[in-house]
This record gives C-alpha cells, structure tokens and sequence, in this order.
C-alpha cells in the first residue's frame, strides 16, 4: 500500500527523531529553538567503534583502511591493524599482513616476511594461506622453490571447503604436475596425508 506524501511527511520525523538516541531514549534531540535544561551534563564521547579488541575485526578494520571503505584510505594504519589480528594469531590477519608484504602498501615489499605469515595461517589450516605459502614455495619467492611442498600445500588448499582457494589450488597444482615427475607428486601427496593427521 502506497500512503499519501502527506501522512509520509508526518510519520517520518516521528522515525527520524527516534532513531538518533535509541540507547538512552532520555537524552533524545530537543525540538528546534528548544534550550536545554542547565543542569544537563555533557555527554560523553562515544567509544570508539574502530578500536575493537576482537581480531577478525582487527582484521575487517585493516580492510577498511588498506580499501577506503568506510574511512580514509590509509595504508599504514590498514596493516597496524592486520598487524594486531595476526599477532593475535587471526588467519584472516596473517593472511592480509602477508598480502601487505607481497603489495608493498603500507610496508616495504617483503616476501620473507609474506611467507612467514602465509605459513603462520598455512598451519593453522587456513586454505587461503595455504594455498598462498604454496605459491611461495611454488616460485620461491620469500623462500627457497621446492615444488614438492608447494604441491602439497596446494593439496590441502584444494581438498578445503574455500571455494575460492580451492579452485586456485587445483589451477596451480594441474599446471605444476605438467613439470613434475609422478614419484615428486606422490610425495607430496604423502606429505599431505601426515600434514592432516597433525
């Protein structure tokens, strides 16, 4: 049902004016002109939504900043926030951090320390970061090549329910099989198997 503009335009301040205060219903706005009582202490500052202690949304707050999302695009303040979900041993974090590493934004392009926080996520059994210490070890980027591990970490990417890195995996794992012989595949194969049973 559609209601006239006039019955809109009388019911919508009534939503507006409520909604501004909705914990404490008391110190709701004054109508306009009003003065407020002298008595009335100030209010506090409110806490500050962007300094959660919880790290996925350290992480989730790390976005923000690395993308412009809801704030000021501001790189450096993006990984300090990965920086405290991955210290706190966030996957999400580490991963992001590591992300940070390999890009360069926010940090010196470092791809020892991207692998040292792709591997932190890897073994925790985060796909995503498995599969990216994988391609670490898959170019040697940040460590030494050694397609063998990279085939297995790519292995457990693509046995995971991460859409995403799964499909990555078996993209990356199909195309190294084409350079490897089938004694190195079932290594790392086998490698997966204990990496599972951990």
């Amino acid at each position: 049902m559609r209601l006239p503009l006039t019955v809109l335009s009388l019911v919508f301040p009534l939503f507006v004016g409520c909604s501004r205060n909705l914990k404490n219903p008391s110190k709701a706005a004054a109508p306009p002109g009003a003065t407020p009582p002298a008595t009335a202490a100030p209010e506090k500052a409110p806490a500050d939504p962007l300094n959660p202690s919880d790290p996925v949304q350290q992480a989730m707050l790390g976005w923000k900043y690395q993308t412009g999302k809801g704030v000021v695009q501001d790189y450096s303040e993006g990984v300090k926030w990965y920086r405290k979900a991955a210290e706190q041993g966030a996957a999400i974090g580490q991963v992001s951090l590591g992300l940070c590493y390999v890009s360069g934004k926010g940090v010196d392009r470092d791809y020892s320390q991207a692998c040292g926080w792709f591997r932190k996520a890897a073994e925790q059994g985060d796909p995503d970061g498995q599969f990216r210490l994988g391609v670490c070890y898959n170019t040697g980027a940040g460590t030494g090549k050694d397609l063998t591990v990279a085939y297995m970490w790519y292995n457990l990417a693509a046995a995971s329910n991460n859409k995403a890195a799964a499909a990555s995996a078996r993209e990356n794992q199909a195309i190294l099989a084409k350079t490897m012989s089938q004694k190195d595949i079932a290594e790392a194969q086998r490698m997966s198997r204990v990496w599972r049973k951990k």
